[in-house]
């Protein structure tokens, strides 16, 4: 069974004729979350991705670039109105996602603590997981430089990232083959010579998973999918699908993959083999998106959306905080993460 990042949230309003009732622009300040804002980097202390699990809110944050790691992960208690400590510390330097899976809340592990510029691949990869939110592990996943991303399917549950391929770095799939064991279960969709190609991706739609590389410079991989034990290339799509590098940009909603980036919602239609964009309001680029069943909320910078059929139409729903970066709907509020750590709430 697929579990995908927001089944188990449900929601109060339902689709109406009416505007939605969240319109007024008073936020509540929640907290500067302690571990992003004591990150040396201004690209550190930016919430980059949300998730709600089990009652509390987490935060991804982390400069993998300025090697700001290891990630704490502190949780905001909801019912509580407070931070409850240090849970953890991640075996990264960045967190950007965080996926909700049949195990429990896991973080892939963006850029290991071991690979550092030049250094050989870390063994240690994999990603932090917790069943409760509360007691956290490290599972390693094989030799990597990073583990961007990671899904369930109908096929097993995998990870993506980049790892040695051919003598040099290239895109990697691990796939669980033991409850604690992972192996290699697909390396191919580099370009020689390059070495910073990689699945930044990878997503799940009716139980199937989907990948993409991407190439330096801005080129892409072909679009695959995993069928009848193998990775299988889809040859009618012929564009680069998810335009960003953050994997949780990318969510699974009515049997399509939807990407949220700067020219609208991408969403893609696996019986179609078919990409196209349903552009914003105004144009608007989507900073992030969340996913619970039929309904999207969009992040723009001016504006909250939301669709209520699957990412077809959308309306505006409030004015954002300055500077939000990240978002998370649930237990009937809209949460925002912002570019300088800060944690803020609005009653849906």
């Amino acid at each position: 069974m697929t579990i995908t990042r927001r089944a188990f949230l449900t929601f109060a309003a339902a689709a109406t004729a009416t505007l939605p009732r969240a319109t007024s622009t008073r936020w509540e300040r929640l907290g500067a979350h302690p571990g992003a804002t004591a990150q040396p980097t201004p690209a550190g202390t930016q919430i980059v991705d949300l998730e709600i699990y089990r009652g509390m809110l987490f935060a991804g944050y982390g400069d993998w670039n300025g090697n700001t790691g290891p990630i704490s992960i502190d949780p905001f208690d909801i019912a509580r109105g407070r931070f409850v400590g240090s849970r953890h510390r991640a075996y990264t330097h960045a967190i950007h996602t965080w996926r909700i899976t049949s195990a429990g809340l896991m973080a892939p592990n963006i850029d290991p603590l071991g690979d550092a510029p030049l250094a050989a691949l870390d063994p240690r990869g994999g990603f932090s997981w917790s069943p409760d939110g509360l007691t956290w592990k490290q599972q390693p996943v094989g030799a990597s430089y990073h583990v961007f991303d990671i899904t369930d399917s109908d096929g097993g549950r995998f990870a993506v990232g980049s790892g040695a391929e051919e003598g040099q770095a290239g895109p990697v799939v691990w796939k669980r083959t033991a409850p604690y064991t992972w192996a290699r279960s697909f390396a191919r969709d580099g370009v020689r010579a390059q070495a910073q190609d990689r699945y930044h991706w990878i997503a799940a739609a009716d139980g199937v998973p989907y990948l993409q590389a991407g190439w330096s410079g801005g080129g892409f991989g072909p679009m695959r999918r995993f069928h009848q034990g193998y990775w299988q290339e889809m040859p009618l799509v012929r564009e680069r699908f998810h335009l960003g590098t953050v994997g949780s940009r990318v969510q699974s909603c009515d049997g399509r993959l939807l990407s949220g980036g700067p020219t609208g919602l991408r969403v893609f239609t696996p019986s179609t083999r078919r990409i196209r964009t349903v552009g914003m309001p105004g144009g608007a680029a989507i900073i992030d998106l969340y996913v619970s069943g039929r309904t999207v909320h969009v992040l723009t910078r001016d504006r909250v959306f939301v669709s209520r059929n699957a990412g077809e139409t959308f309306t505006g729903l409030i004015t954002p905080v300055a500077g939000a970066t990240s978002l998370a709907v649930g237990e009937g509020k809209i949460y925002l993460g912002t570019s300088s750590g800060v944690l803020y709430a609005h009653n849906l």
